[in-house]
């Protein structure tokens, strides 16, 4: 799995369905877990780039690169959507199911992209390194999926829109001036304008 040992600080609270600092006890922001989702993305958007080179470089082949990128977007998408949802141990067979089909989507995605590269429509150059690492940075909207059902799963109400830190679209604006609205009203992470590389979060109650 991705290293999370910046999530090892933090233990989560199944009854508050938010995470706790260890070390000050308080409840942690949600912009703050995300500084340490983010954090972990990056470091396998690194490696994802890196695989992207080598086929690039001619020193991978076309199937290497899927097999390799399929393993790291596994991974990834998966240990995302069990930090949203507090953990191993809060995980059931329904969660591990609907990250399981978050993770398919996906496979769908990349498979449409190796066709691509394949057929030529998708350049052996710069422009596929970074195409390539827009796969890891979605992995943001896997984890605030898996967030928002787990709130609405709890019993939670309302949800509001946190910047995070970036250059940010007018929808991510336009969302945040809203403040706590009805769940589910929210326009979700990863469909507004900045789509994948969207740092802002939703907070709930």
């Amino acid at each position: 799995m991705p290293d999370i040992a910046q999530l090892s600080r933090y233990t989560y609270n199944p009854r508050s369905r938010r995470y706790t600092d260890r070390v000050s006890g308080r409840f942690v922001a949600a912009k703050d877990v995300r500084q340490a989702v983010d954090a972990i993305i990056d470091k396998e958007t690194d490696k994802i780039r890196n695989v992207a080179q080598q086929l690039v470089d001619g020193q991978i082949n076309l199937a290497e690169w899927q097999i390799q990128t399929t393993a790291i977007l596994k991974k990834l998408h998966v240990a995302m959507g069990i930090a949203a949802n507090g953990g191993f141990q809060n995980m059931s067979q329904a969660d591990l199911g609907y990250i399981g089909s978050l993770v398919k989507k996906q496979y769908k995605f990349l498979r449409s992209f190796a066709k691509q590269i394949k057929n030529g429509g998708q350049a052996l150059d710069g422009t596929l390194v970074s195409r390539s690492a827009l796969y890891t940075q979605a992995s943001r909207n896997t984890y605030e999926d898996v967030a928002g059902r787990s709130a609405r799963n709890g019993g939670m109400k309302e949800s509001r829109s946190i910047l995070g830190t970036a250059d940010h679209c007018s929808l991510c604006l336009s969302e945040a001036k809203r403040g706590w609205v009805p769940i589910g009203s929210n326009i979700p992470i990863g469909e507004r304008t900045c789509l994948a590389n969207c740092h802002c979060s939703l907070e709930y109650r």
